[in-house]
């Protein structure tokens, strides 16, 4: 089963905010619908820390995995 839209905006905030830590780019334009959404999930992880962001993100990636 694919994950929803909101499951892979939760994974690629967390991926970003391990792997680069607060967003340090302009919000994009308000015709860009998804580069919006990426940018205001990833900005809702703001000064999360790097280490506890991965953990996030591989406990809540394990979760979507289905056996």
């Amino acid at each position: 089963m694919r994950p929803t839209d909101q499951e892979l905006l939760e994974l690629y905030a967390l991926y970003k905010q391990g792997t680069v830590g607060d967003v340090n780019t302009p919000c994009p334009s308000f015709f860009k619908v998804t580069g919006r959404k990426k940018w205001s999930a990833w900005e809702s992880k703001k000064d999360m820390d790097m280490k506890t962001a991965r953990e996030k993100y591989v406990e809540f990636a394990n979760t979507l995995v289905i056996f």
